[in-house]
């Protein structure tokens, strides 16, 4: 599997190749091709969504073909699945929650998000179900002793970045009132909803990812280029990337 970069003279076809796989851990590249080709025989399978009636979607049922199309990178993992289906893309207003996944988006930096989210539980355990003040407050000595830990990713700029951006959330709360305040500012409070048809369709980076991202590494912020910031949107629901017929678009 090819891990993902952002660097900064990435072009924007790398880029959206990057994100693919890492998004879609299991697919194998095209031996020889193109990234054009191999986006296109990524997605080949994703374009052929059945049509449902207006009657079916009274009843609450729905295509297994029309579901899997928008969650193809999560498909048969049912950690993943359980994300999608019920996190992904859902409006967050919490602060603790917000900081979560930003943590948990800069750990998959170079990663498959399938690896993160699997070690979920065992980064909750290790940063203190990751309340802002309580790992603002981490000592050295903590911190080292997670580098030691196999549950989570043993980077050490990594782990110590989750208390180093704790206290930059702390002083964003005292500016803004809240962190939810100071991220959702960057979309003057509304949710972005593309309405895509297809999982090609879906961006890997926006307007508002780059200033997010920009803003952030201003103010100290760690492991927060624009693709991974734009993950950060989409898992706090700032961005709503279901696919239009996908039934988990709302709650």
């Amino acid at each position: 599997m090819k891990k993902r970069t952002e660097k900064k003279d990435a072009t924007p076809a790398q880029i959206s190749l990057a994100w693919m796989l890492r998004k879609y851990p299991n697919v194998v590249p095209i031996p020889g091709s193109k990234n054009k080709g191999r986006i296109k025989a990524l997605f080949a399978g994703s374009r052929k969504q059945s049509i449902i009636s207006s009657k079916d979607q009274m009843k609450g049922r729905y295509s297994m073909e029309m579901i899997s199309a928008c969650r193809d990178w999560y498909n048969g993992d049912p950690i993943l699945e359980e994300y999608h289906d019920h996190e992904w893309c859902k409006i967050h207003h919490d602060d603790d929650f917000e900081f979560e996944m930003l943590c948990l988006e800069g750990a998959s930096v170079g990663l498959s998000w399938q690896i993160i989210m699997h070690k979920r539980a065992a980064y909750r355990a290790a940063f203190h179900q990751f309340k802002i003040d309580a790992c603002a407050a981490m000592t050295d000595e903590e911190l080292e002793a997670l580098c030691a830990d196999p549950g989570i990713i043993r980077n050490r700029n990594k782990i110590f970045s989750v208390r180093k951006n704790a206290q930059i959330v702390q002083k964003i709360q005292d500016e803004f009132g809240s962190f939810d305040a100071y991220l959702w500012h960057f979309s003057e409070g509304r949710q972005i909803d593309g309405h895509w048809k297809t999982p090609a369709d879906i961006p890997t980076v926006s307007d508002v990812s780059i200033a997010m991202s920009k803003d952030m590494k201003k103010r100290g912020i760690g492991f927060v280029g624009p693709v991974i910031t734009y993950s950060f949107l989409q898992s706090i629901g700032i961005v709503n990337d279901h696919l239009i017929d996908c039934p988990f678009r709302q709650d």
